[in-house]
């Protein structure tokens, strides 16, 4: 038996890039986390992805579970963003873990968006902050 109690259980970022395989930042562990921001994703400018949250809820109902994420630019925060995700039961063992794609975005383009994007990504409700995770994007020229 394990000696996690946390309800919700976080396991990744996936960034669904076109034309790339997929993109995952491990998100399962303290130590996983700690390293995301030191290697950032590289993404072509104007490409399109989508971004997906694959997580587990163990023990109780989640309800009103909410996405949250903050962009900057050079210290500067250029986006903000808060996704309702919505209310979860605890999955048996052995159920795969809850997968929530979220719409598809651009990456910038054009003049000056090169370098790097700095990246807050939360799950929380209205009672915990299940995760909080610092990773980073940098958008380049070609590949």
């Amino acid at each position: 038996m394990s000696s996690d109690k946390r309800n919700l259980t976080p396991s990744s970022i996936v960034l669904e890039i076109e034309g790339r395989e997929n993109f995952v930042l491990d998100i399962s562990t303290p130590d996983s986390r700690k390293k995301l921001s030191e290697h950032p994703v590289k993404i072509k400018e104007g490409t399109t992805y989508n971004i997906k949250i694959v997580f587990r809820v163990r023990f109780n109902v989640v309800t009103g579970l909410k996405y949250l994420e903050e962009r900057k630019r050079q210290g500067v925060l250029i986006e903000k963003s808060d996704t309702f995700m919505g209310s979860y039961a605890p999955i048996l063992e052995g159920q795969p873990d809850f997968e929530v794609l979220f719409g598809e975005e651009e990456a910038p383009s054009g003049m000056g968006v090169f370098g790097r994007y700095d990246v807050t990504s939360s799950l929380a409700d209205e009672e915990n902050n299940y995760v909080e995770v610092h990773w980073a994007y940098e958008v380049t020229e070609d590949w």
